[in-house]
């Protein structure tokens, strides 16, 4: 929340210099009415992290759950779930709760009509779902004899080297 303001405010700052000194430099505008303001948000970091359904924040009366912000670490740092220490955890509920204010924002906007972004919520859907299929079929594929079938598949065909046991080493002087 505190990165989304320090941009907004970067932005402002931006737009706000001239290159003209003598230019008076007009007053920011303040972010439009749709948007969300950061009272609607409150963040739970006290909340249990156990279960998946338990709840880290409420987002302008939106639920944020523990299995949303798996969702998004699966998503934003595949493999990396099992060092998500504090800090990163935390970075991540706090871009979850902008990607609710800005997508609550564009709701209002009407940007989620129209043919383009049907085209473009079919593409990620289709994504989502080959994603969990090969998932599926990839555990299902894992099985302790299919291990071990390619081990020994692979020890079969490595060809042994000849191996040499240095017993002294004689050193030039």
């Amino acid at each position: 929340m505190r990165r989304a303001a320090a941009a907004l405010a970067a932005l402002v700052l931006l737009a706000s210099c001239s290159d003209d000194p003598a230019k008076p430099t007009p007053t920011p505008k303040p972010p439009p009415s749709t948007m969300p303001t950061a009272a609607a948000v409150f963040h739970a970091s006290d909340a249990p992290q156990g279960s998946s359904g338990s709840l880290v924040a409420t987002v302008d009366g939106e639920k944020l759950t523990e299995r949303d912000v798996q969702i998004a670490v699966e998503e934003l740092a595949p493999g990396g779930a099992a060092a998500l220490d504090e800090q990163k955890r935390e970075q991540i509920i706090g871009f979850l709760i902008n990607v609710k204010l800005v997508a609550k924002a564009a709701e209002k906007a009407k940007l989620g009509e129209g043919a383009e972004f049907e085209t473009r919520l079919k593409f990620l859907r289709d994504k989502a779902l080959m994603q969990a299929y090969l998932e599926k079929l990839g555990k299902e594929g894992v099985t302790e004899d299919a291990v071990k079938k390619v081990y020994g598949d692979t020890i079969k065909e490595i060809k042994p080297e000849q191996e040499v046991h240095a017993r002294h080493i004689l050193v030039e002087t």
